[in-house]
């Protein structure tokens, strides 16, 4: 889990840190972190957790892991869509084409669904890590 968490915290630094071109991009990340917590907030109060044979097992909420999953997958799969369609249209680009191309590649959407996702396993695994600790006492 902690590996996990290491994970994520350098995915998040580097994304982070590859947005300095642009800063608007920023807000989205914010907005991403904000989600992302509130979120993981939501699945804290809904995972139960219990003692067996020598160690702790908990069970995530289905639904919240669910809503993330396809959250993730169908962003995937529309920028699968919209690499299909932009592909075809650029065997005969023009400049207005290729400015489109260009504002394609910073696409908040996908800024947003990431640092949810970062920020949700962060809080969720801290937590997690926290509980544990806090019941071996």
């Amino acid at each position: 889990m902690i590996t996990r968490m290491f994970i994520f915290a350098i995915l998040g630094a580097i994304l982070l840190a590859a947005g300095y071109r642009q800063p608007v991009v920023y807000i989205f990340d914010a907005l991403g972190l904000v989600f992302g917590t509130v979120i993981a907030y939501l699945a804290i109060r809904t995972t139960s957790m219990e003692w067996r044979q020598d160690a702790w097992y908990y069970r995530p909420n289905p639904w919240i892991g669910m809503f993330l999953s396809v959250l993730f997958i169908a962003r995937i799969a529309y920028r699968v869509v919209q690499d299909y369609e932009l592909f075809h249209m650029t065997a005969s680009a023009n400049v207005t084409q290729q400015q489109q191309l260009a504002s394609y590649s910073h696409d908040p959407s996908t800024s947003i669904i990431l640092f949810t996702l970062i920020a949700y396993y962060l809080v969720y695994y801290v937590f997690l890590i926290g509980r544990v600790r806090h019941n071996k006492v």
